[in-house]
């Protein structure tokens, strides 16, 4: 046996059976020894704060005049009566082992309001910016990550919503495998005051 090929045949064997098991698995394997199913057993729930919304007119408020001697000069404000609506979305790991999921920037779910008609007519990320770094979650078993979401009960033109409306929260992980999105659903209804 060659001195050369006698010492590197046993570590290059080692390596490649460590790239070979444990590759892209994350430490997450099948009895089998194979990794499981991206969204094998991670549960999404959806929760409204509450089911009934209300939004009322915008109006215009107008402090009052302190000075006895007019014209009195004091700024009128508009003010938005637009409802807010607050979810919590929970993603549990129902799995034996720890999952990872990565993101492509700091957004890490989304939430859509949709229509009857199945149009999305405001999402939770609307106007907001997020930091452009790859970001990571992951979730030991039998853990529920939390995420607070509110959302103004306006549609992406400005106005107000009224009616019934189906909101859908889901994960946004990144990669070129399988995607599973930790989808929940939740149903609202939003009412409009005279």
């Amino acid at each position: 046996m060659n001195k050369r090929t006698g010492f590197w045949a046993p570590v290059l064997a080692v390596v490649m059976a460590g790239l070979w098991c444990h590759g892209e698995s994350r430490g997450q394997v099948t009895e089998r020894g194979e990794p499981p199913p991206f969204g094998a057993r991670i549960v999404a729930e959806l929760h409204s704060i509450q089911n009934t919304y209300t939004n009322y007119p915008s109006m215009v408020w107008c402090p009052a005049c302190v000075t006895s001697s007019p014209p009195c000069r004091v700024a009128c404000y508009m003010v938005d009566m637009t409802a807010i609506a607050r979810f919590n979305f929970e993603v549990t790991n129902e799995y034996r082992l720890a999952r990872t999921f990565d993101f492509n920037d700091g957004q890490q779910c989304e939430l859509e309001l949709r229509d009857q008609s199945g149009t999305m007519v405001a999402a939770w990320s609307d106007g907001k910016f997020f930091t452009q770094a790859l970001t990571s979650l992951t979730i030991q078993p039998g853990q529920t990550v939390s995420f607070a979401l509110e959302i103004p009960l306006k549609d992406r033109e400005g106005k107000q919503l009224n009616g019934t409306y189906l909101a859908q929260a889901y994960l946004l992980p990144s990669g070129t495998g399988p995607q599973q999105r930790a989808t929940a659903f939740t149903q609202i209804i939003v009412a409009s005051s005279p």
